[in-house]
């Protein structure tokens, strides 16, 4: 059924998202997993926490809350404003309370959705790191693919700019439904989300100019490729991905994304670059390395990156991973056991070359 409500804060929303959480939690055995000696926890968390109805945020190390304790994660556009920031000289402070009035929206967002879903912990990047400590900043960063890899779920805002606009948004929910037109005795829908041509809403898989606002991000890929659920708040409405299914509030079944896919590849040998990223979901990943690589990369690269020195960090702890899980080595992106075919990249306009200690052969030395 269609939303009926004319916010993604609703009741109704706040019950379907439980509900896909539930779902995954209980039926989906390849969206759980164990963690193992090389992976390491998040160093600090925010703890939420509500007593009559009123939320309360303040930070905690991970050695105060209980072993392997279940967290969120936040994926959220830092934009062009720097939002509310953890600091030597406030670490204090926010271990007893971080003021729910100097929470940017999107924050205080994120924590009430930890809360209506019935947990307490979450993981924000500004607020778990000190970022005016070069030592803590590399350390957890260099820990950012574990991190996101063992949380219960992330949950991405989707539509925002930036951390002052919030996860929730208005919406009309009669441009969400079917159009029913009866003429010359016929009844028909236009517009039909399953049947005709319906203007798709923005949504997680949108690619290239039409990504939402926090997919222009790189970092971004890997968050939510390594992540084993996201919730997704979006413009209008909010969507789900795990490792096994998807769905929206449009169409709250979840769809199985682990079916063969029906498409023969074109050419064998190329079998892994003729899989469709976005009809498999992203968190693919993890079930298939070598299917998927290329096609992230084409979405990383093409992604908005502040810091040109971020371009290998920003997705090492994704490759990490996938060295791991398939034995196989990079060499400065590129595959080892396919280097040839690997070196066959191209960019699709001139680029500017980086001041790095990448070689020339690699698309890392490339913006």
């Amino acid at each position: 059924s269609e939303p009926k409500s004319n916010r993604t804060d609703c009741d109704d929303s706040f019950d379907r998202a439980r509900q896909w959480l539930t779902t995954c939690l209980q039926s989906h055995a390849r969206c759980r997993f164990s963690a193992n000696a090389a992976q390491r926890f998040p160093r600090r968390l925010l703890h939420v926490s509500v007593v009559d109805k009123v939320m309360s945020v303040r930070l905690c190390s991970y050695t105060a809350v209980p072993e392997h304790v279940e967290y969120f994660t936040l994926s959220h556009c830092w934009g062009q404003t720097t939002p509310l920031q953890l600091t030597r000289s406030k670490l204090m402070d926010f271990l007893k309370d971080i003021p729910i009035t100097s929470l940017p929206r999107t924050f205080h967002d994120a924590c009430y959705i930890v809360a209506r879903l019935g947990y307490q912990y979450i993981w924000v990047d500004s607020l778990c790191i000190l970022q005016d400590s070069t030592q803590d900043k590399e350390e957890e960063i260099g820990s950012m693919g574990s991190i996101f890899r063992n949380s219960l779920c992330t949950i991405a805002a989707l539509g925002a700019k930036n951390s002052s606009e919030g996860c929730f948004q208005d919406r009309n929910p009669l441009s969400l439904k079917p159009c029913i037109i009866r003429t010359n005795g016929r009844t028909f829908m236009a517009d039909n989300p399953t049947r005709g041509p319906m203007r798709e809403i923005q949504g997680p898989d949108f690619t290239g100019s039409s990504r939402p606002p926090l997919h222009t991000r790189a970092w971004v890929i890997q968050e939510r490729t390594l992540s084993p659920r996201t919730l997704y708040y979006g413009s209008k409405i909010i969507f789900w991905e795990c490792i096994s299914a998807k769905a929206s509030e449009q169409k709250p079944e979840m769809c199985n994304l682990l079916t063969e896919d029906p498409e023969p590849a074109l050419d064998p040998s190329f079998a892994p670059r003729s899989k469709n990223l976005k009809r498999r979901g992203m968190k693919s990943t993890f079930v298939t390395w070598e299917t998927y690589w290329s096609q992230i990369v084409g979405e990383y690269i093409a992604s908005h990156m502040k810091y040109d020195s971020d371009k290998w960090p920003a997705i090492s702890g994704l490759a990490e991973l996938l060295q791991r899980q398939s034995g196989q080595n990079l060499m400065h992106g590129l595959w080892q056991n396919f280097l040839y075919d690997e070196s066959l990249w191209s960019a699709e306009r001139p680029g500017r070359r980086l001041h790095s200690e990448r070689p020339s052969w690699s698309w890392l030395s490339v913006d």
